[in-house]
């Protein structure tokens, strides 16, 4: 188990800055407050974990990662920080009054749902994977 330790920590680590902090959406001073980094490690570093776990156990192939990544992005954003159901002031303002249907930001939910299943799950667990190839 000692040994799994490390790329575990490393892609949750990743999961979590990589879309928060290099992108800007979060400041260093929120990022580093206990709650906001509960509300993260929920939100990227389990789903990411998940989906890593899954993709491994089913053998799925790059597309599954990315279906599974954009299912993580919709939940993340849908349900904890509840963007998709705004019509304006959303993280991108781009999508703010555009595509708003049913209720739900159309355009802004694809997006944000390919951009998670990238930078928050694909793009860790690649890297992680090549520094912890085995």
């Amino acid at each position: 188990m000692k040994s799994n330790l490390k790329p575990i920590l490393l892609l949750v680590l990743i999961a979590v800055v990589l879309p928060e902090l290099l992108t800007g959406s979060s400041s260093i001073s929120t990022f580093l407050s206990p709650l906001h980094l509960i509300i993260l490690f929920f939100g990227y570093g389990l789903p990411v974990l998940l989906v890593r776990e899954i993709t491994v156990r089913k053998n799925f192939s790059f597309g599954g990662v990315i279906v599974l990544g954009f299912a993580g992005g919709v939940f993340s954003e849908g349900f904890l920080a509840k963007t998709l159901i705004r019509a304006s002031e959303l993280p991108v303002s781009q999508y703010n009054d555009y595509g708003y249907i049913l209720g739900v930001s159309l355009p802004f939910t694809v997006v944000i749902g390919f951009w998670h299943a990238l930078a928050s799950l694909l793009m860790p667990i690649l890297l992680v994977y090549w520094l912890y190839p085995e």
